[in-house]
C-alpha cells in the first residue's frame, strides 16, 4: 500500500486533498486549520459539516460516504469516501451533447428535489460541488454552513435551481 497525496483546495481556511493507495485515489481530507476563538467556531461547524453528510448518506441521497471527524489542538480533519471518476456538473456539461445534457438536468432536478425533500439546505450550491459519476449519476459535495430541516420550502428550491443556472 503505497500512500499518495495530491492537493485540490488549499487556501488559509482550508486544505483539502486527495489520498491515493497504489495509484488509486480512495479518500478525500479536508482540514480546517482551528486556533483561538474563532477555532471553536470552525470546530463546531465541521462536527456539523460531518453529521449533515452522514445523514444525507443514510438516508440515501448520494453524496460520498463520510469517514471520520477528528478534531485535534490544531483543527479538524473531515474524511469521506472518494467518488471514483467522478468530475465536475460545469466540466461534464461543456463536454455532454445535447441530450446528455437535458438527461442530466433532470438528474440533477430530480437529486434537488429529492434533497429539499430530506429537509437539505445547501447554502453553497454551485456547480463545483455537484459532481458526475462514471455512470454519469449526479452527486453533492461539501456542506459547510449546511443544515437539514423537517421541510424546505418552494423557496429554497427556487433559489438552488437559480444559482446552479446561472453558473
Amino acid at each position: 500500500m503505497i500512500l499518495r497525496e495530491i492537493v485540490l483546495k488549499e487556501t488559509p481556511r482550508r486544505r483539502v486533498h486527495l489520498e491515493l493507495e497504489d495509484e488509486r485515489p480512495v479518500r478525500v481530507v479536508k482540514r480546517i486549520p482551528a486556533a483561538g476563538l474563532a477555532g471553536l467556531r470552525a470546530r463546531r461547524l465541521a462536527k456539523r459539516e460531518f453529521e449533515v453528510q452522514r445523514k444525507l448518506f443514510a438516508l440515501g441521497l448520494a453524496v460520498p460516504e463520510p469517514l471520520a471527524c477528528t478534531t485535534t489542538a490544531a483543527g479538524v480533519e473531515l474524511v469521506q469516501r472518494c467518488v471514483a471518476d467522478a468530475r465536475e456538473l460545469a466540466d461534464v456539461l461543456r463536454a455532454e451533447d445535447a441530450p446528455g445534457r437535458e438527461r442530466l438536468a433532470r438528474d440533477v432536478g430530480a437529486l434537488l428535489g429529492r434533497a429539499h425533500a430530506l429537509g437539505l439546505d445547501h447554502p453553497d450550491l454551485h456547480e463545483k460541488n455537484v459532481l458526475v459519476d462514471e455512470a454519469g449519476k449526479p452527486g453533492l459535495i461539501d456542506f459547510p454552513g449546511a443544515r437539514t430541516a423537517r421541510s424546505a420550502g418552494p423557496e429554497r428550491a427556487r433559489r438552488d435551481l437559480v444559482q446552479l443556472a446561472a453558473a
